[in-house]
């Protein structure tokens, strides 16, 4: 799940693309541990049975312990990873999916439960029924899933340095995991040892990232390639597919991103689908779909030029005028919330939008109101999250503990600010894209990608009523970078930064999924 990661000092990034500052682990100076210093990895292996689209699944899940290690060879992290095999399938045929969350400083926990693992919290803990919003308290059961997507693929769930029961060890530090860079290349390490462990370099392989794991998504790629200026090195390996779901493509990256006036103009899309929902406009009898596309082409067209001379000094008075009316109409915001910059970001119009009924709307799930006020806080005060992390944490733990046999010393780890957020390194090494150095989004470089690898697919999921990464975001992204549309699957699902949690969803969800891994596995 994100935590808005966009990085806080963006609007004072330089022009230019900024290195970021050397953390390589290859440093003949960097203290040496002794391994007996580092206890060996734990592990939790358990078997199962499951009924998922009409057929029984005999199953392994190994939950437990990888080691990363320097250049010299030297342990300094464990990552807790949670892998289901389907058990008696041939290994050198069998799809492969390696998920992460977001964040950063996600866990893997809610896709595990929510979508794509044998076992999911229950759509009725988390959906709205008859305009009354579900409670976040105990108890926290689990039930069968049979959307799960392990019919088709085995799935290894990583919980990234950090994160669920994830930890630094030996003479590592959070510097060395704790970066856009060095978090892609960490969690490309952690996938070269799990296939070489395991046996799996001929499965068709696929990475999927949630959140800022679908910006992660755009970077592992290239880190598991590698090259001799990037990583210092080759992995060389290369996916089948990558899924970014409510990603953040587009979103400011250190120097990186759409641009200020894109952003402001991508969000008005999700602004509209809330308003319809709500009802707080004429929907005239256009769907939500119809209704979204109307938006999107105002947003991307009309507004975006507007948002553009405005920032250059160049909006005449009267067709300022005329926009901002629009825009206004779009959202059902008053006129006089946009007047000052055009535009308004997720959580001022989260309070606004229906202000008048004293409401405030989630920014992760626009669907989801509580009473305005509280103190701000972007998760406590957040009408959706505040219902959704005690549920999915509650289950997932539940189920780690019941299930998975899984007995750590220390409790997981859902979602890390203190010490990982606060300490995050936004700065990416400089990047090469069509026109040079820099100034591209992460949709370009999975753009470069599959330019690359002409094998490669993409599926990029998002939720209508996600205002903090949202689908128009997310398509303009795209659409600005020139995928191949023979390898692009782009999908949007009536929820919001977590649209599977729905009962409807996840089956469409788990569906479009199936088909996306089934031709790209050829």
């Amino acid at each position: 799940m994100d935590t808005e990661n966009v990085d806080p000092s963006a609007a004072q990034a330089p022009a230019e693309p900024v290195a970021s500052a050397p953390r390589s682990s290859y440093d003949p100076a960097r203290p040496r541990a002794p391994r007996h210093d580092v206890p060996p990895p734990r592990q939790f292996v358990t078997s199962h049975e499951a009924v998922i689209g009409g057929e029984t699944i005999n199953f392994t899940v190994t939950a437990g312990e990888t080691y990363l290690y320097t250049d010299h060879g030297d342990p300094i992290g464990a990552v807790f990873s949670y892998a289901y095999v389907k058990d008696g399938a041939p290994a050198g045929q069998r799809p492969v999916v390696f998920i992460t969350g977001g964040g950063p400083g996600a866990a893997s926990n809610v896709l595990q439960i929510g979508v794509l693992g044998p076992w999911a919290v229950p759509t009725s803990r988390l959906e709205i029924v008859d305009g009354r919003q579900p409670s976040p308290t105990p108890p926290y059961d689990f039930e069968d899933n049979p959307d799960s997507l392990l019919d088709t693929a085995d799935l290894v769930f990583i919980d990234t340095v950090g994160t669920g029961h994830s930890r630094v060890v030996g003479t590592g530090t959070g510097a060395d995991f704790w970066g856009v860079d060095e978090d892609a290349d960490m969690t490309a390490q952690f996938i070269h040892t799990w296939i070489t462990k395991n046996g799996r370099w001929n499965s068709p392989k696929f990475f999927l990232g949630e959140s800022y794991g679908g910006t992660r998504a755009a970077l592992v790629t290239t880190a598991l390639m590698g090259s001799p200026w990037y990583q210092g090195y080759s992995r060389a390996i290369a996916l089948n597919g990558v899924i970014c779901l409510v990603n953040g493509l587009g979103l400011p990256l250190g120097n990186e991103g759409v641009g200020p006036a894109a952003l402001t103009a991508t969000r008005l899309p999700a602004f509209a689908a809330t308003a319809w929902h709500h009802q707080v406009i004429d929907r005239r009898g256009r769907s939500l779909e119809e209704y979204f596309e109307e938006a999107y082409r105002f947003a991307c067209g009309e507004y975006l030029d507007a948002l553009v001379k405005e920032a250059g000094g160049a909006l005449p008075a009267s067709e300022r005028a005329d926009v901002v009316k629009k825009a206004a109409e779009f959202t059902a915001v008053p006129v006089t919330a946009l007047e000052g910059t055009l535009g308004i970001d997720e959580f001022t119009f989260a309070r606004t939008v229906l202000a008048g009924q004293g409401r405030a709307v989630g920014v992760y799930d626009s669907r989801y109101t509580s009473p305005l006020g509280g103190a701000g806080d972007v998760i406590l005060d957040d009408a959706a999250l505040s219902r959704f992390f005690p549920v999915t944490a509650g289950v997932f733990n539940n189920l780690e503990k019941t299930r998975l046999g899984v007995e750590m010393d220390q409790p997981y780890t859902t979602i890390a600010w203190r010490g990982l957020l606060e300490t995050w390194n936004f700065a990416r090494r400089p990047q090469v894209y069509g026109d040079g150095l820099g100034k591209g989004t992460t949709a370009d470089d999975l753009a470069l990608a599959m330019r690359r690898n002409e094998s490669l697919h993409l599926m990029v999921g998002s939720g209508y009523f996600d205002l903090v990464a949202g689908a128009g975001l997310a398509r303009y992204a795209v659409e600005q970078a020139g995928m191949p549309q023979d390898r692009l699957v782009v999908r949007n699902y009536y929820g919001g930064h977590e649209p599977y949690l729905d009962s409807g969803n996840r089956h469409v969800l788990a569906e479009d999924l199936r088909q996306f891994i089934r031709k790209a596995a050829g």
